[in-house]
């Protein structure tokens, strides 16, 4: 699947030393990827093929992370489907209560986004992210037996204290294993589990409610049974997910040294537990951090609509709720074919990574003006509308991919994958009190809603591009024209420092921003 998407490349057979003209660090500073390359200085990797090592590295990560992905999915998204199945009757919910459901597993996100950042700049990111998703299988399965309002709303709470180590961790893990020019293909391939989860839930959704004569009702023994499925992943990834390219336990030594020469190109490193307090004050003065977080609201404000009332939309166009669910699954299907289109574009290079987005957000913002203003009678309209809407699906991975290629800096990094991730959940809390059970079942205020957040996701694209063209622009000025990313330069022990310095994006004379 992978190699579908890749260039062919003339010099990718053996592995390449990058070293980069920096200012030297103190050892303290350096990145532990310096100390091990400077234990095996001496391995010779020239035999290592990386075609083959990145293969590998492939089938090891890329699996993991989509089943990771698509479990905390389906578990957080379940309630969409509950909601038809019949989970506000059975639970007796009240005016602003099943908003409050919806988006309380993001206020404690957002509460939690606070410490993440620095949290996983200490802590292991595989053994972070297996018992995250241990629990969050458990709260999910718990979630069968609750009997009221305030025990749903605590699961749903603690459920967003996990849910907040998610995509900072995948995010970092992903960049720890791959170049920059290979990154988008692996994002957007574990990425895509999103649109899958919106496929399998609906068929799972649907084939629970025929159940009948059961003391279960339906939806209790749907959230019983995918928890305890969770759980299975939850394994797999202890077991089998890194913390590092160092300690990858399928990987020989020449292969590890052979991928983290690989790698140096990046110029973001892969791990230094330090925490440099001058990080944490560049992330608030970055532009692009400002940009992106409001790019990352206005988008998933938009999927907090949509990812949790998309069967309660579709079902107001005049549909049963079996047909709502089953006409949820051909959205699911058009945020996979997305991912695929915009990743084969982008590393292809037809395209670049703003146009692509733009185009994503043009056909979203198609599908809302469609769900808006078509006539009421008008049902076709109405469930293409939603369809076209998925295509921003597409656009998030992309993003995360860009936060990932563009920041530097052991202590900026992390935090600004939390401050992105609070952005999420900041749009992801607000979405659902778009939806008014009082404009019931038209949802006026949500379908305009929808209009405003694609409109204003196309405008913070132009203007992050705009943003990156012209800091690269600068930089050129500067330090001097430089034309890849991936040129080689010397290999002494400082310029070999200076590779792994705990530096910045901004601090770098030679790092330029993709977009």
């Amino acid at each position: 699947m992978v190699k579908w998407f890749e260039k062919s490349e003339k010099h990718d057979d053996t592995a390449r030393e990058y070293i980069e003209r920096s200012p030297t660090a103190e050892t303290g500073e350096l990145d532990t990827a310096f100390a091990f390359l400077r234990d095996h200085e001496t391995i010779n990797t020239q035999h290592i093929c990386l075609k083959k090592l990145r293969r590998k590295l492939d089938w090891h990560l890329v699996p993991l992370l989509f089943f990771l992905h698509l479990a905390q999915t389906l578990d957080e998204h379940l309630i969409n489907y509950a909601i038809i199945m019949g989970l506000p009757e059975d639970l007796h919910l009240k005016g602003q209560e099943l908003s409050n459901i919806v988006s309380s597993i993001k206020w404690i996100d957002l509460a939690a986004c606070a410490v993440v950042g620095l949290y996983l700049n200490k802590a292991p990111i595989s053994s972070s992210l297996g018992w995250a998703i241990i629990f969050f299988g458990i709260l999910s399965a718990c979630t069968a037996a609750v009997q009221n309002y305030p025990q749903l709303l605590a699961i749903r709470l603690l459920m967003g204290v996990l849910d907040s180590v998610f995509h900072p961790a995948m995010i970092l893990v992903t960049s720890q294993f791959y170049r920059r020019d290979e990154q988008i293909v692996r994002f957007q391939l574990w990425w895509c589990a999103q649109g899958f989860s919106t496929i399998f839930g609906a068929l799972i959704s649907y084939g629970f409610q025929f159940v009948t004569g059961s003391s279960l009702e339906s939806w209790r023994i749907m959230y019983l049974v995918l928890g305890c499925l969770t759980l299975l992943v939850s394994i797999w990834t202890i077991f089998c997910l890194p913390n590092s390219p160092m300690s990858a336990k399928f990987l020989s030594i020449e292969e590890k040294v052979a991928l983290l020469r690989h790698i140096a190109p990046n110029q973001t490193g892969v791990s230094n537990p330090k925490i440099r307090p001058k990080q944490i004050l560049a992330v608030f003065r970055d532009p692009q951090v400002a940009l992106l977080c409001a790019l990352v609201i206005m988008t998933d404000f938009a999927s907090g609509i949509t990812s949790n009332f998309s069967s309660t939309l579709i079902k107001s166009f005049g549909y049963t709720s079996k047909q709502a669910t089953l006409l949820s699954i051909p959205g699911g299907a058009v945020a996979v074919i997305a991912c695929f289109l915009s990743t084969w574009m982008v590393r292809r290079e037809y395209l670049q990574r703003w146009s692509t987005l733009g185009i994503a957000y043009a056909l979203a913002l198609v599908g809302s003006c469609l769900v808006a203003f078509s006539p009421l009678h008008n049902q076709a309209a109405h469930l293409a509308g939603i369809y076209l809407f998925y295509f921003s699906t597409a656009t998030v991975g992309m993003k995360y991919q860009w936060a990932a290629a563009n920041i530097a800096g052991h202590t900026k990094r992390p935090i600004t994958m939390a401050l992105i991730s609070a952005s999420d959940t900041i749009g992801m809390i607000a979405g659902p009190y778009a939806v008014q059970r009082s404009e019931k079942p038209h949802y006026h205020t949500a379908k305009y809603s929808l209009v405003g957040a694609k409109t204003g996701c196309l405008l913070l694209v132009f203007m992050l591009a705009l943003y990156y063209l012209m800091a690269n622009r600068s930089k050129d000025r500067k330090f001097g024209k430089r034309e890849s990313m991936m040129e080689d330069d010397a290999s002494d022990q400082d310029s070999l420092k200076g590779t792994w310095a705990n530096l910045t994006d901004t601090e770098r004379a030679n790092f330029r921003y993709v977009y």
